[in-house]
């Protein structure tokens, strides 16, 4: 059933994916100085908003400017 929902809405898969990869990323180069718990912590404080405007709140514009430019966004 998941490859009939991934054939009929592609973009989504898609953007599962990118995501995962954004948050591994930021997770790489955050979790040193914060640790996993409080990375994780912080990425869910916000709710339910979009993966570029809770790493801007909550990791600052820097990072997210830093994991675009890596991914080519």
């Amino acid at each position: 059933f998941e490859l009939v929902g991934i054939c009929r809405q592609p973009g989504e898969a898609l953007a599962g994916a990118v995501g995962g990869l954004l948050i591994e990323a930021a997770r790489h180069r955050l979790e040193p100085e914060l640790g996993r718990r409080q990375f994780h912590s912080r990425l869910l404080r916000q709710g339910p908003v979009a993966l570029p405007l809770v790493l801007r709140m909550e990791f600052g514009a820097s990072l997210w400017q830093e994991l675009a430019a890596d991914a080519g966004i």
